[in-house]
């Protein structure tokens, strides 16, 4: 710092005084205050990009940045800074489930005064497992599809395309058309047109046509499923039409007995409904369950457009020791068609 007389009064060199004080303040080591990904994280991507952040602005300095495996070999990198923040690009995917180092030597980079920066050490793994389905909608060996379904597989995590492909066969082998679409860990499949009634389909998802964000292979997966019957209404009516005309007799509890003497109890009718709707290839099912009036009562219902539907007893007239009661809650499945 100098001090000059100008006409009797003392000036201070303030230029000595500013370079003095920026020697003072900027003579610590800039050092990390974070790393992506983190010391020691696993399940990282193969793609991933490395940023390591100092407490300060830091330049290139003489010394090296390296990248390396578990076995010491060296993976080529770029690297590039900005303002505080050293950013390390390998030039290719890294390796799945394999354990690296990043090795910031003492003087690679400095902070803008030239401090060097002390050496630095991290290590992250890369994500090595594979993504397993967890569900299928429709499951597999699924009946009675809606036509118009639209499938979904949920894997274990999230998942993007692979290098294979999916396919949707039918029953003769004929690959169907379809689009597909990923959101987070679900497949979407969907068929460009209608499937056919009656059909078993079979969904094939080739090894490699999905991944996980690190680019891991699914493994091959298969999931089968049988399309709905079109529900046949005229033959649904003429079964309504003839049951709700039997009458109510505790002493008859077959689909014969009350098929001959046309009145039975509910267990007669639930079993004439099943035999007759089966018969016309209606999908239904006989549910047992507890009501005020008896602990043992059964009703029936069918399956309409893949859900279960109550037969409507009160809609067509049947005596109302046939019916089913509101806000059931059912016991158990006696029979299914």
């Amino acid at each position: 710092m100098a001090m000059f007389l100008l006409c009797g009064v003392a000036l201070l060199n303030l230029s000595d005084a500013a370079a003095s004080n920026v020697n003072s303040t900027n003579s610590s080591a800039p050092h990390v205050t974070a790393v992506d990904p983190s010391n020691n994280a696993v399940n990282v991507q193969v793609n991933k990009v490395i940023n390591v952040t100092f407490n300060e602005s830091i330049k290139k300095g003489s010394n090296w940045i390296e990248l390396q495996n578990s076995n010491g070999t060296l993976v080529p990198i770029s690297t590039s800074i900005s303002g505080n923040v050293l950013t390390i690009t390998p030039n290719n995917n890294l390796t799945n489930g394999i354990k690296y180092t990043v090795l910031i030597h003492t003087g690679s980079v400095t902070d803008l005064a030239g401090n060097n920066v002390a050496g630095y050490v991290t290590r992250f793994t890369t994500d090595g497992t594979a993504p397993t389905v967890k569900s299928s909608d429709p499951s597999n060996k699924a009946v009675d599809v809606l036509l118009n379904k639209v499938i979904k597989v949920t894997f274990s995590e999230a998942i993007k395309t692979g290098s294979n492909w999916i396919e949707l066969q039918d029953s003769n082998g004929t690959i169907v058309p379809i689009k597909t679409s990923i959101s987070g860990n679900v497949l979407t499949v969907t068929p460009l047109s209608n499937l056919s009634e009656e059909t078993n389909y079979v969904l094939l998802i080739h090894t490699g046509s999905v991944t996980d964000l690190a680019g891991n292979n699914a493994g091959g997966y298969v999931t089968r499923f049988r399309t709905d019957t079109p529900f046949n209404q005229a033959a649904f009516n003429q079964i309504m039409r003839t049951a709700s005309k039997f009458g109510y007799c505790s002493g008859i509890s077959t689909a014969s007995g009350i098929a001959k003497c046309c009145r039975g109890d509910c267990w007669a009718m639930s079993a004439y409904l099943f035999q007759r709707l089966s018969a016309a290839n209606i999908t239904c099912r006989i549910e047992q369950y507890s009501t005020s009036s008896s602990s043992r009562h059964r009703s029936v219902q069918y399956l309409l457009n893949g859900s279960w539907v109550n037969v409507p007893y009160a809609t067509w007239g049947f005596n109302w020791n046939f019916r089913n009661t509101a806000n059931i809650k059912y016991g158990c499945t006696i029979a299914q068609s």
